[in-house]
């Protein structure tokens, strides 16, 4: 199966990637991975191959499996031991102000894979250049995603059906 690649703004510094199920959960038993389809992992790998690195919040990297990512792990964490190696950054700062220091560590553009309390908040401030969501008919039981505040802030700029899933990018109202 093979997909077009992901049209993101030129102008884009930060990308945001999020699996929404059919009843709006964004996990199931804690994970994304169920709520997956086969096309969705393709795009994942798109997605991530356009940037420079991964962000996400504690609450991610306990429940998903990062210590194999192929790219830098900034990681926004109060509770976790801060450490900094090639490969991974831990720190207790905000989403913005970890996404600001690995902007500057690393370049753009830089990919949010952490989930909705992560997210939320930077959606509302309008923060993510491009929000790329993937819908698929899998129920989660968890982490509800929040389609007003989505678009009281930001606007679809495209969509695609690929089989079971539509994937949509998102960017900020003006």
């Amino acid at each position: 199966m093979s997909l077009r690649q992901p049209q993101i703004p030129a102008r884009a510094k930060v990308l945001a990637n999020i699996l929404v199920g059919s009843n709006r959960a964004t996990s199931s038993a804690g994970r994304s991975a169920p709520l997956r389809t086969p096309e969705d992992g393709i795009r994942f790998h798109q997605v991530r191959a356009l940037a420079k690195a991964i962000i996400i919040g504690g609450n991610t990297l306990r429940n998903e499996p990062y210590k194999k990512a192929p790219l830098p792990v900034f990681v926004a964490s109060s509770r976790l031991t801060p450490i900094q190696d090639e490969k991974h950054f831990v720190a207790n700062l905000s989403p913005k102000e970890l996404i600001a220091l690995a902007l500057e560590k690393v370049g753009a553009p830089v990919l949010i894979e952490g989930g909705i309390n992560f997210l939320h908040p930077l959606i509302e401030d309008r923060v993510i250049d491009a929000l790329l969501i993937t819908r698929t008919p899998i129920s989660g039981d968890a982490d509800f995603w929040d389609d007003e505040l989505l678009r009281r802030n930001y606007e679809l700029i495209s969509d695609e059906n690929a089989s079971e899933s539509k994937f949509e990018i998102w960017s900020p109202k003006p």
